[in-house]
Order: C-alpha cells, then sequence, then structure tokens
C-alpha cells in the first residue's frame, strides 16, 4: 500500500462519495425505479466492485455516478 493511500484514509478524504442515488426510467406512461437508495464512497487509491445479476443496476450505477444518464432515464 503506498504512503499515499494511507494518508488519505486517516484524513478521511473521499475522492467519490455517492448518497442515496435514484434514478427512473420512462416506459409506457409513467416513470419506474431502476435504482433505489444506492451509497458508496471511494478514497484514493480504492478499488468498488459491483456483482449483481444482468439487468440489476450495475451500468446504470456506474454511468449515474459520472453524471450521464441513459435515454429515457432521470
Amino acid at each position: 500500500m503506498k504512503s499515499s493511500n494511507v494518508i488519505a484514509r486517516e484524513r478521511g478524504t473521499d475522492l467519490l462519495t455517492v448518497r442515496n442515488l435514484h434514478v427512473e426510467g420512462f416506459s409506457g406512461e409513467r416513470w419506474h425505479p431502476i435504482v433505489r437508495g444506492v451509497d458508496f464512497s471511494l478514497k484514493r487509491g480504492e478499488v468498488l466492485g459491483l456483482i449483481g445479476e444482468s439487468g440489476a443496476g450495475k451500468s446504470t450505477i456506474g454511468l449515474a455516478a459520472m453524471g450521464y444518464a441513459k435515454p429515457g432515464c432521470r
């Protein structure tokens, strides 16, 4: 482990914090929940892996964390 990683953890410096992430998609005549209430944070040097079934929202969470939305989503 690099010393910079230890320092970031000791100071509690988050590089990315996501709280209460919700994503909805429009289908038919209404909005449907796709992702509900996701929370996570990453410090310098940390890695996060998302595991789940096909269609569980892994890619949607990653895109939303970067500020992107799939067409028809908010």
